[in-house]
């Protein structure tokens, strides 16, 4: 990741992000914020808060590099090569968020009468089948604007420009469609996974679907993603579109 402007280093955003990701691994493991307490407390605040503003810091980065690709216009085949790496770079963070968010918000979650005991250590079988149902679907949407932006620039390489721009336009709206979709699909299916929490040999399900609940989060993602494909396609629209014949002198 490279600085953008000379205002967020790309790396720090990542850094942050993986760091925020292990921390809340840990908590999710050992299970201790289940427990409660301030400092259980602070520290769950405290990873959402920095989740939002990695969120938040790429948002800008991802303005800023855009106004920079589009005001150096280094030639088609760069900004396009450019703007596909913004959004392998925004949809890596957003699946990254995603984690932290799901990971932070099931560690916190317990019931029945286990209350205090972290779901996932109680019955990790149980909330490792349930996670997987509920995660895994959102991180795979999450790749398709990457998909995307990569056949669309391969096609422009391919000489077929005007498939290129109908390509990253369609997939604007496939990404939000299925981001959207998935995503709102998962947090319910993560709520109603919730009335397990007052069922004792149902913990592991109640903590997943703590965590299935930060899942309509991700269509934040959209923000960060969508504006690189849109430049994807107004440069192969331009690309594609033939010049005016010259005029004949009066």
């Amino acid at each position: 990741m490279r600085r953008t402007n000379g205002v967020i280093p790309g790396w720090a955003v990542g850094v942050a992000l993986l760091a925020a990701l292990g921390a809340a691994l840990v908590d999710l493991v050992t299970g201790w914020t289940a427990k409660g307490g301030p400092a259980a407390f602070a520290v769950v605040f405290g990873l959402t808060c920095l989740a939002a503003a990695v969120w938040a810091a790429q948002l800008v980065a991802g303005i800023r590099d855009r106004r920079d690709i589009q005001a150096t216009s280094p030639g088609p085949e760069r900004t396009i090569r450019s703007a596909g790496r913004g959004v392998r770079r925004s949809s890596l963070i957003a699946a990254g968020i995603t984690l932290l968010l799901f990971a932070n918000c099931s560690g916190a979650g317990s019931g029945g009468s286990s209350l205090g005991t972290a779901g996932e250590v109680v019955a990790p079988a149980q909330y490792l089948a349930t996670a997987a149902l509920l995660i895994l679907p959102l991180l795979i949407v999450l790749c398709v604007p990457a998909v995307v932006a990569a056949a669309a620039q391969r096609q422009f390489l391919n000489g077929s420009g005007q498939r290129g721009a109908s390509t990253a336009r369609t997939g604007m709206w496939v990404s939000g469609i299925l981001i959207g979709v998935v995503g709102l699909g998962t947090t319910v299916f993560g709520v109603a996974n919730l009335v397990n929490c007052f069922s004792d040999s149902s913990q592991g399900a109640c903590a997943a679907g703590f965590g299935g609940t930060t899942n309509l989060a991700a269509i934040a993602s959209l923000l960060l993603t969508l504006p690189y494909l849109q430049v994807i396609a107004s440069v192969l629209d331009a690309r594609s579109t033939p010049a005016p014949p010259p005029s004949e002198p009066a």
